[in-house]
């Protein structure tokens, strides 16, 4: 081997967020290399985007403010204008032109001025990218410009904003007695203790300071200590504050559900992508993802959300994939809980590589909740010849795990999510958690009544 092919075998020992890929092989490096192969034109239409948000101030992530909420209508006509910056279409006159209905509904929108680079996209009522704008999140928002573009289509479909100042304060009247504070302090390093941003020295754990001191080990996130690399104060202090602060805001000001494990994964997942500096916006689309993407009360105290959203993946599991879902049935793990629950507890960045994970979020955010069943069964789907070899629970659900765990490839997710598993109509979701809400209700009364 030459020294260019040995040197090229070692590139990117950490991928976009930090996170070790040293170790995966070579056809995985080959996935992710020809992943990250954009297209010029392509990742020129983002910029070009991003600078057309910056020059509109009505258009920018930090518009909605102190808790205040854009009307839907406003929404949609924001995301409409978002839409044409981002695909470079010109615009007819929109606002000069008479509403157009169909059977009492507003028509799709249709420009009379040649695009200048693809059709108009389109959003639906709820301000949610349809058509050609959908299309083109779908392939994939540049890593770059997720830290305006995720906040942005959190804000339009109707997420909250606080300033900094709201959030310290709202983490300063959690008593730090309090149970929630307790066990968010224990898990702040027990969050992907390998990334290079969160790796926190046990010092910082122990007193809550914000200082900037290296130890010379870390948590392993199971209460031992092992040998640190060196990394910038910045990165565990930042970080680690910024967590804290959007856990302990959360906690704060929802009650009812303070807090749970699985939130860290999501919080902190945010703060890798947006950044601490950003952490008013990180913690928009961290609770806009909790409140309003995630099925309701999935953190609660009996997780009944998450049970819901459960069932409902193993109703859906048997009626895309009847063979598969009766082997695992066969072998006693057709259950998803055994498989899935981190998957809609962390929205899969726990379970999935992190560039993969962030390309689910994009379309998480820009379509909502029903991407997650998607990308679970487009998981399954994929996994589907190994699990059918599989003899025994274990065998099986391992085939699983390997997908999974190695699936660098996510043009290759992303293209069976949307294409390679049939239609899936939210109408379709919404029947079964119906059904799966009665099952859990009887379940928990079954429970409490033991």
């Amino acid at each position: 081997m030459d020294l260019v092919s040995r040197f090229d075998n070692l590139e990117d020992m950490r991928d976009a967020y930090g996170f070790d890929v040293s170790q995966i092989g070579l056809d995985a490096r080959a996935c992710r290399r020809r992943c990250e192969s954009v297209d010029a034109n392509y990742r020129g239409r983002w910029e070009a985007a991003i600078a057309s948000i910056a020059r509109a101030g009505d258009a920018s992530p930090s518009i909605v403010t102190h808790g205040e909420r854009r009307p839907s209508g406003d929404r949609a006509r924001t995301m409409r204008r978002i839409s044409r910056m981002v695909m470079g279409t010109r615009n007819g006159g929109e606002d000069n032109q008479a509403p157009k209905t169909v059977n009492g509904a507003p028509a799709p929108e249709v420009s009379t001025a040649a695009p200048t680079v693809a059709p108009p996209p389109r959003v639906d009522k709820n301000g949610r990218a349809s058509g050609s704008f959908k299309a083109m999140i779908r392939r994939g928002v540049p890593a770059e410009h997720r830290p305006v573009i995720w906040p942005l289509l959190a804000r339009l479909q109707g997420a909250v904003a606080h300033d900094e100042e709201y959030l310290r304060s709202a983490s300063y009247s959690l008593p730090r007695d309090d149970a929630n504070a307790r066990q968010i302090e224990m898990d702040l390093a027990r969050t992907f203790p390998g990334n290079t941003a969160l790796r926190i020295v046990h010092s910082d754990i122990s007193h809550g300071d914000d200082d900037d001191d290296d130890d010379d080990a870390v948590s392993d996130g199971n209460g031992d200590m092992v040998p640190s690399v060196p990394t910038p104060a910045r990165g565990s202090t930042a970080h680690k504050n910024a967590l804290r602060l959007m856990l302990r805001a959360y906690s704060a000001t929802h009650p009812a559900t303070g807090y749970c494990q699985g939130m860290n994964y999501v919080a902190a997942f945010l703060l890798l992508v947006i950044g601490p500096e950003r952490v008013a916006d990180a913690y928009a689309v961290f609770a806009f993802l909790l409140d309003r993407v995630l099925y309701p009360r999935t953190y609660d105290a009996n997780l009944s959300g998450a049970h819901v959203s459960l069932m409902t993946l193993g109703a859906l599991l048997e009626k895309k994939f009847p063979r598969l879902h009766a082997h695992m049935s066969r072998h006693d793990c057709s259950d998803p809980s055994l498989f899935a629950t981190d998957w809609f507890l962390t929205l899969m960045c726990k379970s999935l590589p992190a560039e993969t994970a962030a390309r689910v979020w994009d379309t998480v955010l820009s379509e909502g909740s029903k991407v997650l069943y998607r990308a679970s069964l487009a998981l399954l789907k994929l996994a589907e010849d190994r699990m059918l070899r599989g003899d025994h629970a274990g065998s099986v659900l391992e085939a699983l795990n390997h997908e999974t765990r190695d699936c660098h490839d996510r043009e290759r997710l992303l293209t069976t999510m949307f294409h390679g598993i049939g239609s899936l109509p939210m109408r379709v979701v919404m029947r079964a958690q119906v059904k799966s809400v009665s099952v859990v209700n009887n379940q928990l009364a079954d429970r409490f009544n033991r």
